[in-house]
């Protein structure tokens, strides 16, 4: 594809390429030593850049299983991993 005009791409295949692009630049972002951890659902939603209901949401529907832990009422995030289950929604 990397000799193909803008103009002959199929949607698929540009919308392809602007998930991936996207998903490589906000790893580059948050990618420190290894893993970023966040606690606290507002830091966490801001980290991610949604919302605390949509966070919510998220956690309940299992997008975010491995990058979030729970108990009781605490949270924790590994931001990059978060980003990684973003990264596989995305591409599906």
């Amino acid at each position: 594809m990397d000799n193909e005009r803008l103009i002959d791409l199929r949607e698929s295949d540009l919308r392809a390429i602007v998930a991936s692009e996207v998903a490589k630049a906000l790893r580059a972002t948050t990618r420190g030593s290894g893993s970023q951890i966040v606690s606290g659902r507002k830091k966490i939603a801001e980290a991610l850049g949604i919302g605390t209901d949509k966070l919510d949401q998220m956690v309940a529907d299992g997008y975010l299983r491995g990058a979030v832990k729970k108990n009781g009422r605490t949270m924790i995030c590994d931001i990059n991993k978060a980003f990684e289950a973003f990264n596989d929604e995305w591409n599906n």
